[in-house]
């Protein structure tokens, strides 16, 4: 039987999320399932700097737990990037189907691209996906990144950026017609990561 988790993953902070691990891994791993286990996600080792290293453009030098909610772990370079992963055994569908119903305090909206399951909440800069339709967002990421990455670092500007429109084929499945996953805003934000780090 599959244990079904949520992560959560905060973007411009940089953002992405959720998991999946069979009950069997869960009790191999941690001798229980994870809603039993002790002690935080980190400690715990559930994701570790390894598993998410990839997604942010720095080395990952602090994992620490969150306050307050021990099903979170945040993973931060030393600049100002971070990512906040958070595992929700068994809620990831039901969680974010909540958020999509706007039964949340703030408004999400389905994001495109990231399977049935996914819904992105602006006025946290946060994906809510489950793990199935996240590794898929997680390789655009990256990909998103490389790109502009390669630009920036030629010395193009914001405006030359945005004319080259490096994520072209990308936004065909991932861009919202408009709002901050439209194309532009999207690229905007990824090039700027990149001169708030200069």
């Amino acid at each position: 039987m599959t244990n079904r988790c949520l992560l959560v993953l905060g973007v411009l902070s940089l953002a992405v999320g959720a998991c999946s691990k069979s009950t069997s891994q869960a009790a191999t791993a941690g001798g229980s399932n994870a809603q039993g286990a002790a002690g935080n996600a980190c400690d715990r080792k559930i994701l570790t700097a390894a598993d998410v290293t990839g997604i942010l453009n720095a080395p990952i030098t602090e994992t620490k737990a969150i306050p307050g909610d021990p099903q979170s772990c945040k993973f931060a370079t030393a600049g100002f990037t971070s990512i906040t992963v958070t595992v929700r055994p068994g809620a990831g569908n039901t969680t974010v189907d909540t958020w999509l119903a706007g039964r949340m305090p703030l408004t999400a909206v389905p994001l495109a691209g990231v399977g049935e399951r996914a819904a992105w909440v602006t006025d946290l800069t946060e994906v809510v996906a489950t793990k199935a339709n996240l590794q898929e967002f997680h390789d655009m990421m990256v990909t998103a990144r490389d790109r502009v990455k390669k630009l920036f670092d030629a010395g193009k500007t914001e405006q030359e950026v945005l004319a080259a429109d490096p994520l072209a084929d990308l936004n065909v499945k991932w861009a919202a017609p408009q709002g901050i996953t439209s194309g532009p805003n999207f690229l905007r934000n990824v090039y700027n990561s990149f001169r708030n780090h200069d």
